[in-house]
């Protein structure tokens, strides 16, 4: 029974995906996340203010897009009750997942915890076995409570905090530099060598482990720069030595437009984070129709792939010396709901 809860919570997720990526096909050149290009402040997060991270982020931004929230706060049944505060009738919820990790030893089969197996050393880490599996509970939003109603001075302050910050360009890009990524690539510290140089595309090479982006004043801004070094550096994560993915496919191949796919994700993930409006690739465009496909025939698809983004976004993260939450929040609300 629980399988078939998750089955309708993958279900859901996917078709909230299908969705973003054929509005992305009507205009590839609009960014992934529209509402929070806007502005900065608009980030999915709880009652208390704590922010929803990785793959769930990502996932309720889209849900604010396409309902048009007031606010990017969420909270489940029983924390709406407990602040004074009722889910109007007829509300739909959605759900929002979290890992559970499931560790025994390799021999002994004897269970330990999460927390306990990443004390141990990595050689003794390696004596034991991990599982992850997906768990997830339903949020609302607060334009689907009595929220205005009860609090209307709250809800004004909360709808002029997340309305304020807007950028100064049509598109969502506000041209600004960005220190974090300035001081990596002035330090050469990413993993392998990015080397900016006159040229019309850019690309990372498996075999020879580098980047290429063109030089920075060939782009119409900085944000472009940014969005397109971000998604380089996606793909050079899959290098042997790194996240170890399978980076050896044809151009055009299935195996070659999921790369590009967890690519795009990780980039526009990371341009969440990072204040960085990503845009889906030129190039990128043509394999839409294949992942709305591969999507519906397989629902849980994006989740392994939302899972791959994010491993790449906090690899980067940790470069920029940026702090960068996985699914704790859930985990932790988690909690309380059960």
């Amino acid at each position: 029974m629980k399988t078939d809860y998750f089955d309708k919570a993958a279900q859901q997720f996917a078709n909230l995906m299908i969705e973003k990526i054929q509005q992305v096909e009507d205009n590839w050149q609009k960014p992934w996340i529209t509402i929070a290009a806007n502005t900065r402040n608009f980030f999915p997060q709880n009652l208390t203010g704590r922010r929803y991270a990785g793959g769930n982020a990502f996932l309720l931004l889209f849900l604010c897009e396409k309902f048009q929230y007031q606010t990017p706060v969420f909270m489940t049944f029983n924390q709406a009750k407990e602040a004074g505060i009722s889910v109007l009738k007829g509300s739909k919820s959605f759900p929002v997942y979290y890992f559970l990790f499931y560790v025994y030893h390799k021999e002994t089969r004897k269970k330990i915890t999460f927390e306990e197996y990443k004390a141990l050393s990595r050689e003794q880490q390696q004596e034991y076995n991990v599982i992850p599996t997906y768990k997830y509970y339903s949020v609302f939003n607060l334009d689907q409570t009595n929220f205005s109603d009860v609090r209307p001075e709250e809800w004004e302050a909360l709808r002029e905090k997340f309305r304020g910050g807007q950028a100064e360009q049509p598109d969502g890009t506000t041209g600004e530099a960005h220190p974090e990524i300035d001081a990596m690539l002035e330090a050469k510290s990413w993993f392998c060598p990015i080397r900016e140089q006159q040229g019309d595309r850019a690309f990372y090479s498996p075999l020879a482990d580098y980047i290429v982006v063109p030089l920075r004043s060939q782009f119409v801004d900085m944000q472009s720069f940014y969005e397109t070094l971000l998604h380089e550096m996606g793909h050079s994560t899959g290098h042997p030595t790194r996240l170890n993915r399978d980076l050896a496919h044809p151009f055009g191949s299935e195996e070659y437009g999921k790369e590009e796919l967890t690519a795009e994700f990780a980039a526009a993930l990371a341009g969440m984070f990072f204040g960085i409006a990503e845009h889906i690739r030129t190039e990128n465009a043509a394999y839409l129709k294949s992942w709305i496909k591969a999507i519906r025939e397989e629902p849980k698809f994006i989740l392994n792939v939302l899972a791959d983004a994010m491993k790449i976004v906090k690899m980067i993260a940790g470069k920029l010396n940026i702090s960068v939450e996985s699914e704790e929040t859930a985990a932790d609300e988690a909690e309380q709901v059960a």
